[in-house]
């Protein structure tokens, strides 16, 4: 279970937002209202990942090479 889910396993209470951008620039009511929504949405904690492997760039380009080199003129 994730922090902040209700231990009762029911889903967090969905507030319907309806937003509507009519024009090229938004309005400061539309503006809030997707600044709104961001807020509500639940936290991303930061995730760490391994170090590349040495080499990983020298994979990562030989990748892009054709596989049969001979079909290439």
């Amino acid at each position: 279970m994730r922090s902040g889910d209700e231990p009762s396993g029911r889903e967090p209470e969905e507030t319907p937002v309806d937003v509507r951008v009519t024009s090229g620039v938004p309005t400061d009511e539309e503006t809030a209202a997707v600044i709104a929504v961001l807020q509500a949405l639940p936290r991303i904690t930061a995730v760490s990942a391994p170090a590349a492997p040495s080499g990983w760039e020298q994979n990562r380009r030989s990748i892009r090479q054709p596989l049969h080199t001979s079909t290439w003129h």
